[in-house]
């Protein structure tokens, strides 16, 4: 038989899986003491921080930086091996994406993850770490030489 635990997350990354763009504009942070979340007190620290962060910057967020977020937020634990050392948390081996940087900057608040910075920073050219408002749209659209007119081809259709 499944635990309520596990029946609340289970329901939760299908609710997840199964949101479309529309809905994922509306997601909204779960409560804190939903069974699937970690009730270790230090998770709830960083989980509160997270919920902070999320109330006062998500509305700027992609659809799928907010998904991201929605759905690691099981995997916001701490243990005695990454407690203290950010590169031994399980999730600090994923791809970097912006999601993924909101949730280890809450985790490790005190660190300055400049691997992870450095990552961040080449993935979203023009995104300021300082905050946590997001890439910059379209930023790779706005470099320079991608705007050259030596990069123009027209093509003649002949009808």
């Amino acid at each position: 038989m499944e635990s309520t635990q596990q029946v609340e997350k289970q329901s939760a990354q299908e609710t997840a899986s199964s949101s479309t763009r529309e809905n994922v504009a509306d997601l909204v942070f779960p409560n804190l003491t939903s069974l699937w979340l970690s009730q270790e007190p230090e998770d709830q620290a960083t989980l509160r921080r997270l919920k902070q962060v999320w109330e006062m910057f998500a509305s700027g967020w992609s659809p799928q930086d907010k998904m991201h977020i929605y759905c690691l937020l099981p995997e916001v634990r701490t243990n005695h091996t990454n407690r203290r050392v950010a590169s031994k948390h399980k999730l600090y081996k994923h791809d970097i994406t912006f999601g993924l940087w909101v949730i280890l900057r809450c985790i490790y608040p005190d660190q300055k993850l400049p691997a992870l910075r450095l990552a961040l920073m080449e993935k979203y050219p023009g995104i300021d770490l300082s905050a946590f408002t997001g890439p910059v749209p379209n930023a790779a659209c706005m470099a320079p030489e991608e705007h050259t007119a030596g990069k123009l081809e027209l093509k003649v259709v002949t009808p």
